[in-house]
């Protein structure tokens, strides 16, 4: 830190520097003095040396006297030049004697090798230049070089393939994180993966990820010339209502489940569709983003439009999870409507549900369904019957009569009229009050 004290016990040379924090009094000859930017602790012994005995000598440390010994010889090998007495005059005298000297240094430190008895694996690291710090035994220069022209016929393992054998092992293990990763690099390299292989990461993944699902899915039709079996593409849609996703991935989700729709309806087998769409109808409304919800409601139309078949259980499924701020996403009066016309009977609550669900009854057209609707099944009912009557709160009939008079629908205050004598409810004041300012309020 600026002071000899905290100066490092290291070997950084374009020669050796010595620590004589030990010995200051006793400095050899030929170890000279670095400039003032360095520790004055720190001498410099210069790789240039005609014998290194006197240094060892006055070197105490036996350490410090083998890490010498193993520089001189590294600097010998690695150089192979001329050897001078004097590191000042070496770049001003380059006689005839310098391949003498060199002989005569080299034949020194191996008999100082022989002497102190070094060990024969030795792991200590010596400092050659001021960059590279290379071990004892690797000063051998490298056969192959990456100058070198290769042999024919030698290829390197191209990273692409790691991919596919890493996606291998973990289908294999099924770790489900790292599957995923390498299928996608896989993607990204272009690599084939068997239809064997995408069947199974198929059922690892389409639990939790429709999205990699669906792009397997597509692999599948390119690999195969043909789509995926029905049940594949009702599993994905099937996952699409299980999976929370969070608000960062809610884009790539939402355009996951348009291409999802796209995928289906450009399928030439209509059965894909029949068995799919009301599958994906569910999936969509249990979601709890409301932007993703109402996708159903464009579904739910193409599936009337072509007239596709919802079972009775998917229609009451799809009344009973219906809620009271999720009303933009499916037209429920709508499906009440349809399961009546069918000749079912829906539970009395869930068709109470459904006229709950439209308050501040705002949407008199929605209203006016669903007041038919039960109107219909109660009008069917018998006293005995195994099941009970749909009767609706006399507070919920009054809270609709005055929306209706505050629109100046009256054909729904009627309706409500009508419903009251079939329930056998007796009027009360505030129904007369709204019936009264909405006839006012007819235009």
């Amino acid at each position: 830190r600026g002071s000899a004290q905290h100066a490092p016990r290291s070997w950084p040379c374009d020669g050796v520097f010595v620590s004589t924090r030990n010995c200051p009094s006793r400095r050899p000859e030929g170890i000279r003095t670095l400039s003032s930017a360095q520790p004055s602790s720190w001498q410099y012994l210069s790789p240039f040396t005609t014998s290194p005995e006197p240094y060892l000598k006055q070197i105490p440390n036996p350490t410090a006297e083998r890490v010498v010994m193993k520089t001189l010889l590294c600097t010998l090998q690695l150089n192979s030049v001329n050897v001078e007495t004097n590191f000042e005059e070496d770049m001003q005298h380059q006689s005839t004697n310098s391949t003498t000297e060199s002989t005569l240094t080299e034949n020194t430190c191996r008999e100082g090798l022989q002497q102190h008895e070094l060990p024969e694996k030795s792991t200590a690291l010596v400092a050659v230049s001021p960059v590279v710090s290379v071990p004892l035994e690797s000063h051998e220069p490298d056969k192959q070089d990456s100058n070198e022209p290769k042999e024919k016929g030698t290829t390197i393992a191209r990273p692409r393939h790691v991919s596919h054998q890493r996606l291998l092992r973990a289908i294999n293990e099924k770790k489900l994180h790292e599957a995923k990763s390498a299928y996608r690099d896989c993607l990204a390299n272009n690599q084939h993966i068997g239809k064997k292989h995408l069947i199974k990461l198929f059922d690892e993944v389409v639990r939790t990820d429709p999205i990699i699902a669906l792009s397997i899915l597509q692999e599948y039709k390119k690999l195969v010339g043909k789509p995926a079996p029905a049940r594949m593409y009702a599993k994905v849609c099937k996952s699409v209502g299980n999976v929370d996703w969070t608000f960062a991935k809610m884009g790539v989700f939402t355009l996951m489940c348009h291409d999802l729709r796209e995928e289906l309806v450009g399928l030439e087998n209509e059965h894909y569709r029949r068995e799919c769409f009301p599958i994906l109808l569910i999936s969509l409304l249990r979601q709890p983003m409301p932007h993703i919800g109402r996708m159903a409601r464009g579904l739910y139309a193409h599936m009337e439009q072509n007239d596709y078949a919802l079972s009775v259980e998917t229609m009451c499924y799809i009344i009973s999870i219906s809620k009271f701020t999720r009303q933009d996403d499916l037209s429920f009066p709508s499906i009440l409507a349809r399961l009546v016309e069918q000749g079912h009977r829906p539970a009395p609550s869930l068709a109470i549900q459904v006229l709950l669900n439209l308050f501040p009854y705002t949407d008199m057209d929605e209203t006016v369904l669903a007041l038919k609707s039960i109107m219909q099944l109660q009008s069917s009912w018998e006293p005995g019957a195994p099941y009970p009557a749909y009767k609706v709160d006399v507070g919920i009939l009054e809270h609709i009569m005055a929306a209706a008079a505050s629109s100046g629908a009256f054909e729904v205050n009627i309706l409500v009229w009508d419903l009251v004598d079939l329930l056998g409810y007796e009027p009360t004041e505030f129904m007369y009050e709204n019936t009264i300012h909405g006839f006012v309020r007819v235009p």
